[in-house]
């Protein structure tokens, strides 16, 4: 009997569905602010390391249907 019970768990928590496509309005603009740091060498101490900072702002906004255009 728990087995039974277990499998239908099982088969309850895998047939839920995600959307994982990203839904945009077309009449509105998204903006977003972006930082990221990327640094190069070997982290060991008395080593050297060099990075680059960046600062970015993304737009996304709807082109058409399932379109985006990404600024």
């Amino acid at each position: 009997m728990r087995g039974i019970i277990l499998a239908q768990l099982l088969a309850l928590a895998g047939s839920e569905k995600s959307q994982y496509e990203p839904f945009f309005s077309e009449s509105k603009p998204y903006v977003y602010n972006y930082e990221g740091i990327i640094l190069n060498g070997i982290p060991e101490n008395g080593l050297a390391r060099s990075g680059i900072k960046l600062n970015c702002k993304a737009e996304i906004s709807g082109y058409a249907q399932r379109s985006y255009m990404l600024k």
